[in-house]
């Protein structure tokens, strides 16, 4: 329960890269410096509406398999985590 003027901290993250790259899928992973959710948005070039990848699992290290991409498609990603 967070009360009125407290603060929150966000997990440090670091070392985020994307892997295993095929025509139609993508490995995206992360650090934390906290055990945290793992949370990704990304989106095709020329399109309007992102996608999401989310997952409740608390962990440091952050593995999240991006399925159902286009083909000769360029994605832009961010990735945000947050501890219970």
């Amino acid at each position: 329960l967070v009360g009125p003027g407290s603060v929150l901290a966000l997990p440090a993250i670091s070392s985020v890269q994307a892997s295993q790259v095929t025509a139609t899928s993508a490995v995206i992973s992360w650090q934390t410096d906290v055990a945290s959710d793992s949370y990704i948005s990304y989106i095709a070039a020329n399109d309007e509406e992102a996608l999401l990848s989310t997952s409740d699992t608390l962990v440091t290290s952050h593995q999240v398999t991006l399925t159902g991409l286009k083909p000769s498609t360029v994605y832009s990603f961010s990735v945000n985590s947050a501890d219970a």
